[in-house]
């Protein structure tokens, strides 16, 4: 009785295992992202000046180092260190008068901060990780994957005056995967950067 019973639930097993590998195949792989002609046209002008987007992608990371202010009930300065891991990794670490202050963003968009006491405290709460985590100090590294990624949507909402200067604004937006549409974080994953007309990269 107890081999019986051992067989007919084997039976099951097996039976269901075509269904679910049939559900699975017939998943519908999400469309490419809209890219604007003009978008992308001026994106390319932007990236022609700087190396050109096969130079800018073949970035794989990056070390920068310079000085730091933080604006306090004092202002303390120190030296900072950055380092950028492809786009989803982003580490600063300041050595300042009190010790070093560490913060960083994984590639699970995780946001934390080392204070100069050695607690580590999760920012997640209160700060929001940028859509690509580690170029926020490259734009261009920015405008160069989202050229190159067909979850992401780019387009142009015209012109605009910054200090006097005529820019154009290209937008940025991280297509959502089906079972995310309604998550409401969606909308914030989206990028505004301002390109003068000499196409500089100005604000990001």
């Amino acid at each position: 009785m107890r081999s019986a019973r051992f067989a007919f639930v084997s039976c099951l097993f097996l039976c269901a295992v075509p269904v679910w590998t049939q559900q699975t195949s017939t998943q519908a792989t999400p469309s490419p992202a809209p890219k604007d002609p003009q978008a992308v046209s001026i994106v390319h002008q932007v990236l022609a000046g700087v190396a050109g987007l096969s130079a800018i992608l073949a970035i794989t990371d990056y070390t920068a180092s310079g000085t730091i202010i933080y604006h306090q009930d004092q202002d303390i300065q120190g030296s900072v260190t950055l380092h950028g891991l492809g786009l989803g990794e982003f580490r600063e670490d300041s050595t300042l008068p009190t010790g070093v202050r560490s913060f960083s963003i994984n590639s699970n968009g995780a946001v934390l901060r080392k204070n100069e006491n050695g607690i580590v405290r999760n920012l997640n709460f209160n700060y929001q990780a940028p859509l690509m985590k580690s170029s926020v100090i490259i734009p261009c590294w920015q405008l160069a994957a989202a050229l190159n990624d067909p979850l992401f949507a780019v387009s142009y909402k015209g012109t605009t005056q910054i200090d006097g200067f005529a820019v154009y604004d290209i937008r940025i937006q991280l297509t959502p995967l089906p079972d995310l549409v309604h998550n409401p974080l969606c909308p914030m994953h989206t990028l505004a950067l301002l390109l003068s007309a000499k196409m500089q990269v100005l604000y990001g």
